[in-house]
């Protein structure tokens, strides 16, 4: 029944993430907190494919062995017109400030504890990668987010997955909920 339940929440969460970001599909890597070696294959699935409860049950189950599960919206060797921002350690009122400058975030993921990551989407139609690079590191620049984070490809976190970065634990030894 646990499962049942944290499988409809995840379903939930990923279906808002997914229709917040509109895009014909999705890349998403699985890549091993402990030891950074990725599952293998990198996988692209439409929204449809996604938001299968057997495909996010798969991806649940490959978080709860230790993987991180990350994404990004993909145009094949273009960027799909989405920006991330890895806020690691964000200002006070930095949403406001992304708003008020007229760069809306469409999705806010708290990765762990004051840890954040926005998807800005800056053009409809998918940007080449140095222009989309360009973009990323201005961004990044202007809101204090991680310069290493910002380019044309940078895969986020995909929400409703839990953050398995040894480093992020909370005090009891459990990841951050």
């Amino acid at each position: 029944m646990r499962e049942g339940r944290g499988l409809a929440v995840s379903l939930a969460i990923l279906r808002r993430q997914l229709a917040a970001m509109p895009c014909r599909q999705y890349q998403v890597r699985l890549i091993h907190s402990g030891s950074r070696q990725p599952y293998p294959g990198v996988r692209q699935w439409s929204r449809s494919q996604l938001s299968d409860p057997i495909i996010v049950g798969f991806l649940r189950i490959r978080n709860r062995e230790g993987y991180d599960v990350y994404f990004r919206p993909y145009a094949g060797d273009r960027n799909a017109g989405y920006i991330l921002l890895d806020l690691d350690h964000p200002v006070a009122g930095i949403l406001a400030r992304l708003r008020a400058q007229g760069h809306e975030p469409c999705v806010v993921v708290e990765t762990s504890p004051g840890h954040w990551q926005a998807w800005i989407r800056v053009s409809t139609e998918p940007l080449l990668p140095a222009l989309a690079t360009r973009v990323a590191k201005r961004l990044a620049e202007i809101y204090e987010a991680d310069r290493a984070s910002a380019d044309w490809r940078h895969l986020g976190r995909l929400s409703s997955f839990t953050n398995r970065k040894p480093q992020r634990r909370q005090a009891d030894g459990l990841p951050p909920g």
